[in-house]
Parts: C-alpha cells; structure tokens; sequence
C-alpha cells in the first residue's frame, strides 16, 4: 500500500497529467515522462515473491504488459531477479518473463547435459542474437565457418570470435586484425603548410598520395608552380573576406533565451556589449511614450549575473554645476553687509558654506580668500558721475554724442515733446496715412516729424527678467537662476534663494546714499538728492507727468503743459484703457477634494502669479488655516466644546496625558476624563447583526489580491514580521523547472524582507497550478525558485510558460 501510495504522490504532484518528473534534476530530457539524476544512490525496483512464471499474483489489479519486479522467491520455475510481464501471443501464454545477465547465461551454458538436444536451442537463442551467422549445421567445425562477433569493453577493449569446434564453443581474439582491416581501408588524406611558417595550406588528397607510391609529398607542386593533381590550395583569409557576411550570419550552437541560436554576428555584438563600463543609449520605455537614457554595462549588476545600469545625468549634471552663494550679516543695531562667496572659498573649505557667525565676524580688512563684499548703494552713489560719462557713439539729427549724460540732455532739451499720450487717438489724415489709437502713448520721428506707436506691453514682456522675488510668511526672497526646483521655494533656505531684507537695506543706508557727493553739467552737486532735482528741474518738456498727494493723502496725475508753463491735471480716464491692456493677469483658483458623505472634504485657494505654469506660486491650505486658528484660540475651543457637551460627550484622544496609554473614546464625568469600553459595544452589535451586514463585515476585514500593490494580510511570521502577499508575473522555462527570477519590493512601512511564507502558480485564468515549491531562495530582494518538493522536480510545459505567481512574505 506504501508503494502504490508515492507512486500516486510521485504521478500527482504537477496537478497536470502530462507532466515530466525530475528527481535529482530540475531539467529532465524532453523525451522522458521521468529522469533520475544521483552521483551515490540507486532505484531499487518493488521486491516481490512471485510464485511461477505463469501466475501474474501477488500482484492485483489489471495485468499490463512491460510491469516490472524484482522477484525474491525460489520456488517453481522462478529464481532471484528482474521479471517483466508478457501478455498472451498466439499459442504463447501470458508469463514473466526472465530478464538474464551473462552470468547466468554462462551459467545456463555450463549446465548443457544434452548436447544434440541443448545445441539446438543454442542455434536458435544465437541467430536471434546473430542472424547473419550461418550456425544452422553444428558439426560443421572451424574457425572458418559460422560463429559471432563479441565486444568487450573496458580499458583496453577486445573484440573476439565465438565459433563451435565440434566440441565446444569457443573464443578467438581477432582485435589485431580489424584493426589492421580499418588502417588499410581508411583514408590518407591531410593538410601541409608550404612553405613552412607561410600561412598558406594545401589539401593533398589520396589521389596525390598514391601518385606518389603512398607517400606524402612535401612539396605541393609537381614542376615550378604547378600543383600536383588532387592537390587544392586552402585561402583562408580569401575565403573569410569573401564570405565574411556569411559567417556573420552562420548559426552557433549556442541557444538563446526562448530557444533558437545565436548567430555568430550576435554573439560578436553581446560580448561586445557586456565589456565592464561600456555605454549605450538607448529606449527603456515603449514605442509609444519613449523614455530614452544611458546606461553603462557592469558586471556586478544582477547578483553577479551583469546587466545595464541607467545613469542618472541629474545627479551627474548637479554634481558638477557652481556652487557659489550670497549670504549677509545679522548682527544687531548694525548696517548689513552682503558677501559674495565664490568657489575658490568652497573649494578651499571642503565645500562647506560659512556660518552666521563666520559672516558676522569678518570685516572689510579681515575678508578670507575668495569672499567678495557686495555694497551695491555705495557703488551707486559713488559711481553715478562715472555711469553718466560712459563713453557711447549715438549719431542723431546729424549730431554724435560720446558719453551717457549728453545724449539724456539732448533728448530732455528738444524743442518739442518726445514722447506724448493721446485720449482721443490721432487719425491717419492727422498722421501722414499713420493712425493712432485712442488712449495710447507715442514718440515724434524728428526725421519726419510723424507720431509712432509705443507699445509698451512688448517692450515689458520683452524685457522682463526670469528671476523673481517671492514672499514667504513676512519676508522677502530672491530667486536666481541657480535654484533648481520646479516649483517656488517654500521655506527661504533652499539652494539658489536668498533673503532681501529691502527696509533694513533702506533705512541702514538711507543717510549715506542721499547725502553722497556727485558732479554733473560741470556742477558739483552736495547730495544726490540735489542732483535729481537739478536734473528734473531742466527737463521739463511738454508731457512730462508726476504724481501729487493733497492733504487729505489723495493721489492724483499732474501733466507739463509747456505753452503755459504749468501743471495740468490728468483725467483718471486717460489711464483705463493702457492699464487694462498692460496690467499683469494673476488668478486664484479654489481647489476642494473628498466629498461631503465620506467627511473628507479639504479645501485650498491656489495663486497664480504672471509666470505662466502649472504650478502655483502660493496655495492657502484653508483646512489648516481653520485647525492652526481653532488651536490658537481658546475662545473658540470652549465653544466648541461647549457644542459637543451639549451633544453627547462623547471625545477620542489623550485621556490621561501619558504617552504610554494609546488614544480612547473618553467622556468628561465631573472635569474628569472617564475612558469608555466601547468592546462589548462592538461585539454586541456584531453578534445581533444581520447576515447582510455580517457579510459586509467580512468584505471589509477580508484581503483584496491584484498585481497593483501588496497585501497586508494582517497576520504575523514567526519570525516577529508581518505576513504581506502579492501577485508577480513570471516564466517557467520551457521543459525546466526552472522559474524566473522575482523581484520582491519590501512594502511601505517597512526596510526588510523576512522569510518567505507560501508561493502558489496560477495560470492565465488565475486557477492555482502548483503549490509545490523547492530551493527556494530570497537573496536581497531577488526571489528564486523551482517547481517540486525536495529534489523532485516537476517540469510543467515542453515550452516556456507564462505564469503568475502568489508570494506571501513576512516583512518588517
């Protein structure tokens, strides 16, 4: 019963009728349904006590032909050895029949008493075995009469000649003269090299040989350069550069994944392709959505196996770009000053950037090497002459003028006003066939004296920086090209950011910069602030507009009319049109998620500055707001409170402020947090629950399987870790059982992989295969297995097979 029971076992364990078995093997020849593989052990076959060649017991069951034993008894006409079942044929009846070792067959030979009568069973056992042979007269005698070939093997191999001698049979060595037989009728053909150390071959064939009396020539040529007939000259490097596509395209006997072979050009690109650090670009993504990239080949990648590895030219790129930085002082009740620090600082300081104390220690005289101060105001005031002497070439109305000042006068003096703004508009008849719109600023062309447009909103959106200033809470930054996020600084101390403190900068300097010395028009002017005003004072031109605040801190535009030599007020109506043309467009977009049924609702206001994007320069998180409002206000917590007395009660949080006691449903019994047990609660509830919310009850505790994501199961590993499942596609190899390799990622929440707990085969219809798994094995996050239990191994499929794989794992 043990017997038939692992032969069940042993036919079962694939769950697929036509699956091969491997014991020892996890890839048994195709052509077999079972392959044993051992280096120190045997199969021993069932060992049973037959009773006659006749009789098919003690085997049960149906009696089919080829069944094998081993028979233990002695009794009858049966002896000790291997047995096989013969059905009935003909007049022969259904037996066991014997399978015999030469020693028994030796030993059956010795026992020949009959001689006449034995012999002629001998004939007949021995023309099966020898047909050929003529053995059918026996007293024929001699070795030159019918007999048989026998061959031993072994180190030294013989091959002998059985032939009866009217007497006995008997043997007669005859290893000699095959042998001799083979070397007279094999061929003489062979390759010589002339002359020696060339590099040029010759066939020389039997033809050439027995030409020459059996003996092979050492020259190819018989006179001169003429080749002795049969003799064939061999170019090979002709012969490759010829038909060197043809190589190329040859097939090697080496097998590719999938089952066909490399040719031998593909062998050539791989091993080219897998030399350690060589680089391709190339498609990681599809055809579809591309996502082309580098990547460097290295051995080591694949636990050893090799593979290609992406470089990542971000971090490459981030890793060789400046790191330069402004940074300024703090120090209290003093002026700030601005540092810039370049990269022969970093360089020298292991590219660390100084502390707030380091900056707030150095002065002028005590700057370390590659730290620059940065005094904008003072260059300004110190500098406006030099700006203003700037050397220039500007040709106008026949005129040339060489510095900055003398063409701002030229252009201030001009009779006429040169840039002007029309309400009305000014019509073509009015314009040389050129209109002007209504409400629109223009210049006078002192070539022809005509009026030309100024659009001012293409010389701002021209000349617009693509730096920015932000506001962050009450401060002010500046963003430079060097900041490399995608959307705007959130705290002020990103790389690239640098805080702008403009009214500490203002009031710190505001003294020395309007008090600062400047000449200019040959004048030496005490202040700035004198200068300006001489400036403003001498170019007066018709046009010209200011704004005036009255006492009561209203503003208002104010225009120089030159024929009358005054201020003229400006309508407010002149400016509607060019600012609704020119005033930037900023948006606020309200952004709510959740729904209201499920209680999540969350909403925010999103701004959108000028800067086109996706991305919004500032968000209002109004569900934060609200909580950071409610918590800072204890005149709204007690109202709250207030409301949920009057309402149940009933609260869930800290109930006894101490950090080791989890979180529970309390009620306030006298100013006391009282804990409530709400378990009975829930148990009651479950217990006199109807069978449909019973049922949903379930749904909700029971696990959802896909590919997407990993299951917690919500049970615990031996090992302390919880027990996750997930869905992986894989490929059994085709007449293996061999699987491919799994990547396990371990799940969120977690930073390792544990043990692994079950692995379940399913198939395209998500029908469990196999739950039989061996040499199992996670290395990392690399799981490997096969298919079988022990070193049975089951091969599923002739051809590869697509499967998908349940993994249950622990992790922690």
């Amino acid at each position: 019963m043990k017997k038939m029971t692992f032969l069940a076992a042993l036919l079962g364990v694939t769950q697929l009728s036509n699956a091969q078995v491997g014991i020892g093997t996890a890839t048994p020849a195709d052509a077999v349904q079972l392959e044993i593989s051992a280096t120190n052990k045997g199969v021993l076959i069932p060992r049973v006590g037959l009773t006659n060649t006749t009789t098919f017991s003690p085997i049960t069951g149906t009696a089919l032909e080829s069944l094998l034993v081993y028979n233990t008894a002695t009794v009858a006409d049966v002896s000790p050895g291997f047995y096989y079942w013969v059905p009935v044929n003909g007049a022969v009846a259904a037996h066991w029949e014997r399978i015999v070792n030469q020693t028994q067959l030796e030993e059956a030979i010795s026992n020949i008493t009959d001689l006449q009568g034995d012999v002629s069973k001998i004939i007949t056992l021995l023309k099966v075995a020898f047909p050929a042979n003529n053995l059918v007269d026996p007293v024929v005698t001699g070795d030159t009469f019918g007999g048989g070939m026998v061959f031993t093997p072994g180190t030294t191999p013989t091959i002998e000649y059985v032939y009866f001698d009217g007497t006995n049979y008997v043997k007669k060595d005859v290893t000699t003269d095959i042998i001799d037989l083979i070397k007279g009728a094999e061929s003489k053909t062979t390759f010589i090299e002339f002359p020696a150390a060339s590099g040029k071959y010759y066939y020389i064939s039997e033809e050439t040989i027995n030409a020459n009396n059996g003996v092979i020539p050492t020259s190819p040529f018989s006179t001169g350069t003429t080749l002795r007939p049969g003799v064939i000259l061999l170019d090979v490097p002709q012969s490759v550069i010829t038909n060197f596509q043809t190589i190329l395209d040859g097939t090697t006997t080496i097998v590719k994944p999938g089952g066909s072979f490399y040719t031998v050009e593909e062998i050539i690109k791989m091993i080219a392709s897998q030399v350690e650090g060589n680089v391709i670009y190339t498609n990681i993504g599809t055809t579809g959505s591309p996502n082309w990239v580098f990547q460097y080949w290295s051995d080591a990648a694949n636990a050893g196996a090799g593979g290609y590895i992406t470089i990542n030219l971000t971090d490459l790129v981030g890793a060789a770009q400046s790191k330069t930085a402004l940074v300024k002082t703090n120090t209290a009740n003093a002026p700030v000053k601005q540092y810039f620090v370049s990269e022969t600082y970093l360089i020298a300081n292991g590219g660390t950037i100084p502390s707030q104390t380091v900056v707030n220690g150095w002065t002028s005289s005590t700057l370390p090497a590659g730290i620059f101060e940065i005094d904008i105001v003072a260059g300004v005031a110190t500098n406006i002459q030099t700006i203003l002497d700037q050397t220039v070439t500007i040709t106008e109305d026949g005129k040339t003028f060489t510095t900055v000042e003398q063409y701002i006068q030229y252009i201030a003096s001009k009779g006429d006003a040169n840039v002007g703004y029309t309400v009305a508009g000014i019509t073509a008849a009015n314009n040389d066939g050129v209109a002007i719109p209504a409400n629109s600023f223009y210049y006078i062309n002192q070539t022809n004296g005509n009026k030309v447009f100024i659009d001012l909103g293409s010389i701002v959106k021209k000349n617009e920086t693509k730096t920015k200033l932000i506001t962050i809470g009450t401060k002010q930054y500046y963003v430079s090209e060097s900041y490399t996020g995608t959307t705007d600084p959130t705290t002020g101390t990103e790389t690239g950011v640098y805080e702008i403190d403009f009214i500490d900068g203002i009031v710190n300097n505001f003294n020395e910069f309007i008090t600062s010395t400047v000449t200019g028009g040959g004048t030496n002017y005490t202040t700035v602030e004198e200068y300006i005003e001489y400036i403003s004072a001498n170019s007066m031109q018709d046009g010209v507009t200011k704004i005036v605040i009255d006492g009561t801190g209203q503003a208002s535009f104010e225009q120089w009319n030159n024929a009358t030599n005054t201020w003229v007020p400006v309508a407010n109506t002149a400016f509607s049109t060019i600012v609704k043309a020119n005033e930037t467009v900023t948006t606020i977009n309200k952004v709510q998620t959740g729904t209201v049924p499920t209680g999540d609702v969350e909403i925010s206001y999103n701004y959108f500055n000028e800067t086109p994007g996706a991305t919004p320069q500032q968000s209002i998180d109004l569900n934060g707001d609200v909580l950071t409002l409610i918590e800072g206000n204890t005149d709204i917590q007690n109202a709250i409170t207030n409301i949920l007395n009057n309402g149940g009660n009933v609260y869930y949080g800290d109930h006894d402020s101490n950090p080791g006691t989890p979180n529970v449903f309390y009620t306030i019994v006298n100013n006391v947090k009282t804990p409530i047990d709400i378990s009975e609660v829930v148990v009651n509830a479950i217990t006199n629950a109807t069978t449909v919310q019973k049922q949903e009850i379930k749904n909700q505790l029971g696990d959802t399987y896909n590919t997407a994501t990993v299951t917690n199961t919500g049970d615990t590993w031996i090992d302390g870790g919880k027990i996750y499942a997930g869905i992986y596609d894989a490929t059994v190899t085709g007449g293996t059982a061999n699987v491919s390799t799994i990547s396990l990622t371990p799940p969120a929440g977690t930073t390792a992989l544990g043990k692994i707990v079950s692995i379940k085969l399913l198939n395209n219809d998500n029908n469990i295969i196999n739950t039989s798994t061996t040499d199992v094995a996670l290395s990392g996050s690399n799981l490997s297995f096969r298919i079988g239990t022990g070193n049975m191994y089951n091969v599923l499929s002739p051809s590869d097979l697509s499967i998908r794989v349940v993994v249950e794992f622990s992790a922690q």
